[in-house]
């Protein structure tokens, strides 16, 4: 559960934010493979404690009607969290319209159930709120619309904290002292860290930063109306949380009394609020199993409801892609001028991949794609003879792109030959030896656009290819190929709208690259069809956000994600 309170800005992370910027990206780094490590080894254990079998089960049996419910509630979830943040802002000073504050939430979420770090959603409301003001409001800073975010989410685990007291007092009374004493603790625990936080930060920042900050968080959480708008947003936000786990128990066919869902929902939200895992991954599963087993029910029923509740707080906030695609062009760029035999040129080539994708889809055979690829690359390669690089050699780097092309194209007969680890190593290898070329290239003084070009479209052919053993072998769905086909729509896109040509490489796009890789890699070695579908699907979205960013840019003039 992870819509309002998981993944919550921590208040370590507030004392790491002033007015002149935002978190050091070294203790950002920190924090994120905490949380990575900190959900490897939460699933792990879950995985090892619960009956696996009887989670798949459940999970191919799930009512659609109450899913659709649960999915409902969360709509008036992120319009009462849109509305806290726009009454807090304005408290505050800091306009915000409510139309941006609705759709800001939504990507938020989003933003922070997919990137690695687990508050970057946060951090991207924020910047992209101050973007919003003009100078005269925030003086230039970052600060005002960083307190405002703050005070927000200080809202909500005001709340948060008296629904675990609460929860555990209904634990003691019906017979479990012992997961009772869990939650107090836990709550006291939080309540001490909030504080201790609060004096570190008043160190790190000084005692006129957090004197702000306190003055602004009494004028939006402590006037008489102020305090009545944000007890009662909160508290109806804990009570769709009660709703939408609800529904998703009913889903699994294990339906819970009234009862149960309030003494599991509040130590589920402070579980999964933790820094210790990302997007409350592995934190949420493991607290709802141990649960269930004090309330004498299957724990795997409760990892099956973890899953799908992370799940569809992820499908719920979808409607992110919308605000991404509809954000406002930037300056007006003067639009490339590409040539009708250019234009031409890559949407045949567009057609020419993907046909030759969708054909191998088809027939369950990786093999016509393959050729389809070769074909396509010699007629590239051989086509500009002489026009390879500045000197008019073809060049170390692209003979090692080359090389890359072949041993891509050996990947179908690889896969039927090699052990999955040893299928993985060599998908690993090639992703490696991607970046040598480029590095060659520009050490020796022969980048070049044919380079360049030849480069990215191998990135392509290989994704492609990986996709499609994904799919003809049964491993995940169809929907994975969804992760190749976006280069060749993309390319295909420009190639026949007006726009200002294709996007230049960002480091988003290149570390987007490196996740899509190494996520599509490891599903051929996950030990069960659920991780393998996590996996796949991982990368299959941040894939689709990369390259909405470039269609943003190459049609609008403003990507989302652009250096």
């Amino acid at each position: 559960m992870n819509l309002d309170q998981s993944q919550t800005p921590k208040d370590a992370d507030v004392a790491e934010v002033s007015d002149s910027g935002a978190p050091p990206p070294a203790s950002a780094l920190q924090r994120g493979i905490v949380r990575w490590v900190g959900t490897s080894f939460l699933l792990a254990a879950t995985a090892y404690f619960v009956d696996l079998d009887e989670v798949w089960h459940r999970l191919q049996d799930l009512d659609g009607r109450w899913l659709g419910a649960a999915i409902l509630i969360t709509i008036p979830m992120h319009i009462m969290l849109a509305i806290r943040w726009w009454f807090t802002a304005r408290q505050i000073d800091v306009p915000l319209r409510f139309t941006d504050a609705l759709g800001e939430y939504y990507l938020s979420t989003f933003l922070n159930q997919i990137l690695p770090l687990g508050v970057a959603g946060d951090a991207a409301r924020a910047l992209r709120h101050r973007s919003r003001l003009s100078d005269g409001v925030t003086n230039g800073k970052i600060g005002p619309p960083v307190r405002a975010l703050l005070i927000e989410r200080l809202s909500g685990q005001a709340v948060l904290i008296p629904s675990i007291i609460v929860a555990s007092t209904v634990w003691y009374f019906r017979g479990s002292p012992e997961v009772a004493l869990l939650g107090w603790i836990a709550a006291a625990a939080m309540t001490i860290a909030g504080g201790a936080a609060y004096f570190l930060s008043r160190k790190r920042l000084g005692r006129a930063a957090m004197a702000r900050f306190v003055s602004d968080a009494k004028k939006a959480l402590l006037g008489p109306i102020a305090f009545v708008v944000q007890l009662t947003l909160s508290v109806a936000l804990i009570f769709c949380h009660f709703g939408v786990f609800y529904c998703v128990a009913r889903a699994t066919g294990l339906g819970l009394e009234i009862v149960e869902t309030v003494q599991i929902v509040p130590l589920v939200l402070g579980a999964t609020s933790l820094p210790l895992a990302f997007a409350g991954w592995g934190a949420r599963e493991a607290t709802i199993a141990a649960l269930y087993g004090f309330l004498g029910l299957s724990p795997a029923a409760g990892v099956s409801v973890g899953v799908i509740a992370g799940a569809l707080y992820l499908v719920a906030s979808s409607p992110a892609l919308l605000v991404l695609l509809l954000s406002n062009p930037g300056p007006d760029i003067p639009r490339a001028e590409a040539s009708p035999r250019i234009a031409t040129r890559d949407l045949a080539k567009s057609l020419w991949f993907g046909g030759g994708a969708i054909i191998s889809a088809i027939t369950g055979d990786v093999t016509f794609f393959i050729a389809t690829g070769l074909i396509a690359f010699g007629i590239q390669i051989v086509w500009p003879r002489g026009k390879w690089t500045p000197s008019g050699r073809f060049g170390i780097a692209n003979t090692i792109t080359v090389a890359r092309i072949f041993v891509i194209a050996g990947f179908g007969h690889a896969f039927d030959a090699f052990s999955r680890p040893l299928f993985f190593g060599l998908v690993i290898l090639i992703w490696i030896i991607d970046g040598l070329d480029g590095w060659i290239a520009r050490k020796t003084n022969s980048a070049s656009e044919f380079g360049a070009r030849l480069d990215s479209e191998t990135d392509a052919y290989y994704i492609m290819i990986l996709s499609l053993l994904l799919m003809i072998n049964d491993i995940v769905g169809p929907w994975v190929l969804i992760a190749g086909l976006w280069r060749f729509f993309y390319a295909g896109l420009i190639a026949v709208i007006p726009s200002r040509g294709e996007v230049p490489r960002s480091r988003f796009a290149r570390s987007v690259f490196g996740l899509l890789t190494w996520s599509l890699a490891a599903t051929f070695i996950a030990p069960f069809p659920l991780l393998a579908t996590a996996l796949a699907a991982t990368g299959t979205i941040l894939v689709s956000i990369s390259f909405s960013s470039s269609m943003s840019w190459s049609l609008r003039g403003r990507g989302f994600f652009m250096d």
